[in-house]
């Protein structure tokens, strides 16, 4: 019975650490970790290992004092033993994580309230008690709009339980640093959310505390379940999965704006819901748009004025012209654009024109897209306007030919009227009106001269659209 006893108990303790591994995989992910469950788990974990080097200390000692056969019994036990080291592998890897859940280490979140009482920012790291102190400060004063994050990490279960309060309270979610880890939770969690300019994401996929493949792979099953409830697209939640734990996938620009609350118009970015916030929030919600970043990059200060048009527009209350102050900016930026973009991105706009005036009837509203009217342009069809959003970002990273960019001399000139005519020639600076006096042409006249245009032979009629946008 002693012999069959040496193997039994190895065996035992095997199968007590990996029911302990699993049991802790239930709660690793879900928020239902207690302090208790954790405080169980180290203590259990740190006795069976005891338990083992106990074990293989006495089968070592009496098999060498009796028996080679006993003394078989060593190695198998020094088996076992390994495979428990292993098993404990990932408990010492999360231990950090462990001693927060059971409270054996606490949070060290720093909470803080902008003097204008219009966000309340979270920096550091989420840890054990601070999901209840940020609803503590918020208890018994008026909601900020926003809970803004800037936080390096994060343990799942208090995130989660951030995120329900996010949820219940009403709150908006911004991203002004890192948001690391499950912070996502929170962020995602957010009635309308906005990832700043100097914001960024860091989406882990969980290691968990098992090196157990079986139990891993229980655990990829259930962090997946969480994120896609929360509302991670699937394709960045494919990415976070293939990243190997414990390092962070970053979303570009593009993937960011689509976790970010959606305007109807593609042009828009979100607002400060309040009038009369400070300036610098209108600036830093124009950074959460990634057009406007691009923008910003190529046309420093537009950012600014489109700021100061929206803050103004909305201090008197007046939606419609707040809306419409951003994509007056916007459209500020086309003719700095157009002239410096090169004849492939010029002729592409030329084509987006042409196909806008042929859905037009009135010579007014060709009138207004020609003039760049962001009242008219707010009412195109979605995919047009879509396609003029891409344009923009096309032109504002390309590095055009200088070459394009300058007015026409009088050789070309000459060039281009024996091609196209004199009067052809003349009106062609008067197609496209944006920024000037001119009246702008009818919409038959503007589609005649178009397809003049489109016919010239190529070196003719890249001087031709030199010749429209800068003259």
């Amino acid at each position: 019975m002693r012999r069959w006893l040496g193997f039994l108990l190895p065996l035992a303790v095997l199968a007590a650490q990996v029911g302990l591994d699993l049991w802790a995989t239930d709660w690793w992910l879900q928020g239902a970790a207690q302090p208790q469950a954790a405080q169980h788990y180290l203590l259990g974990s740190l006795g069976l290992l005891t338990l083992t080097l106990l074990g293989l200390v006495w089968s070592l000692r009496r098999g060498a004092a009796t028996s080679p056969v006993r003394l078989a019994m060593g190695p198998w036990l020094l088996v076992l033993g390994l495979l428990l080291a292993q098993a404990a592998v990932g408990t010492f890897a999360q231990l950090g994580s462990l001693l927060e859940l059971a409270q054996w280490r606490t949070g060290a979140a720093d909470l803080s309230l902008e003097p204008q009482g219009r966000s309340l920012v979270l920096r550091g790291r989420l840890g054990p008690g601070d999901a209840a102190r940020v609803r503590q400060a918020l208890a018994g004063r008026n909601a900020p709009v926003w809970l803004d994050l800037d936080l390096r990490g994060a343990a799942s279960p208090e995130a989660l339980s951030l995120a329900q309060s996010v949820r219940e309270l009403g709150l908006s979610t911004r991203v002004r640093g890192h948001c690391d880890e499950a912070c996502a939770l929170i962020f995602l969690a957010g009635r309308s959310r906005q990832v700043l300019g100097t914001g960024q994401l860091g989406l882990q996929r969980s290691a968990g505390l098992s090196v157990n493949p079986l139990w891993r792979a229980r655990l990829r099953e259930q962090q997946q379940r969480l994120y896609r409830a929360a509302g991670l697209p699937e394709n960045q939640l494919t990415k976070m999965m293939l990243t190997p734990a414990p390092g962070l996938w970053h979303p570009d620009r593009t993937e960011l704006a689509e976790l970010q609350t959606r305007p109807e118009h593609p042009l828009d970015t979100e607002l400060p819901p309040r009038p009369g916030t400070l300036r610098e929030e209108y600036e830093q919600a124009f950074t959460s748009h990634p057009v406007w970043l691009a923008l910003e990059t190529r046309l420093p200060g537009l950012q600014a004025q489109a700021a100061a048009r929206a803050q103004a527009a909305h201090a008197r209350g007046d939606q419609a012209a707040w809306l419409a102050a951003q994509t007056q900016a916007l459209q500020g930026g086309l003719n700095p654009l157009l002239r410096n973009a090169s004849h492939s991105l010029r002729t592409q706009y030329l084509d987006w024109l042409g196909e806008v005036l042929l859905s037009l009837e009135q010579d007014s509203e060709c009138r207004a897209l020609l003039a760049g009217d962001a009242g008219l342009r707010r009412r195109l069809k979605s995919d047009w306007v879509q396609r003029e959003v891409q344009w923009l970002v096309d032109a504002s990273q390309e590095q055009a030919d200088a070459a394009d960019t300058r007015p026409l001399n009088a050789l070309e000139l000459e060039v281009l009227t024996r091609a196209l005519g004199p009067a052809a020639t003349q009106t062609l600076p008067g197609l496209w009106t944006m920024g000037s006096r001119a009246p702008g042409l009818s919409c038959a006249g503007a589609r005649a001269l178009l397809d003049q245009v489109t016919a010239l032979a190529p070196p003719q009629r890249r001087l031709a659209v030199r010749r429209i946008f800068i003259s």
